[in-house]
């Protein structure tokens, strides 16, 4: 059930919406209560770093009103780069790559996401974003692809997703003195 529900939230995330439904349905029954990471690290220290580059997890994610099950949102991560992002779904057995451009000066600030690579290439998404503090990021997405969200909610009946992000700590590299 988690690799099959992964897949259908991979497919809405990436706008197919035939499969948005299944999924709001499968969210609904499931029910599951999400905890919130304890992995937050501040933002990038280096001042020409964009304060939204890293890997963020999801904390609470919502899909046209209904909550996803903590199951689905355990195995999402979301990487980004100055210009470029990288969703996994499953733990890293789906996979979908892309650009992005942001609109800073909208209020919500914009962010149209355009895949490069997986499932959707070619496949341009529209959200609106905010950057809360140094730890957390908000994303609504418009699953349809048709225009913008206006607010930070995600209501019954509609194609709005919304993922409130954590940001992840770096891996910690132990040095290790040859012998």
């Amino acid at each position: 059930m988690r690799i099959s529900m992964a897949l259908l939230l991979l497919l809405a995330v990436l706008g197919c919406s035939s499969e948005i439904q299944t999924a709001t349905t499968s969210a609904d029954a499931a029910g599951d209560q999400v905890q919130q990471a304890q992995t937050a690290t501040p933002a990038p220290s280096d001042p020409g770093v964009p304060a939204r580059v890293g890997v963020w997890k999801p904390v609470t994610a919502d899909l046209g009103g209904a909550k996803l099950p903590d199951s689905v949102i355990q195995g999402m991560t979301l990487t980004l780069t100055a210009e470029t992002y990288e969703a996994t779904i499953a733990d890293g057995q789906e996979t979908d790559k892309g650009t992005y451009k942001l609109d800073e000066n909208a209020n919500p600030k914009r962010i149209t996401i355009t895949s490069t690579d997986g499932p959707n290439p070619g496949k341009i998404q529209l959200a609106i974003y905010e950057i809360k503090d140094a730890s957390s990021l908000r994303i609504c997405y418009d699953l349809t692809g048709q225009e913008f969200p206006r607010e930070f909610k995600s209501e019954q009946g509609t194609q709005l997703f919304l993922v409130d992000y954590q940001r992840q700590k770096k891996p910690q590299v132990k040095e290790t003195t040859p012998k």
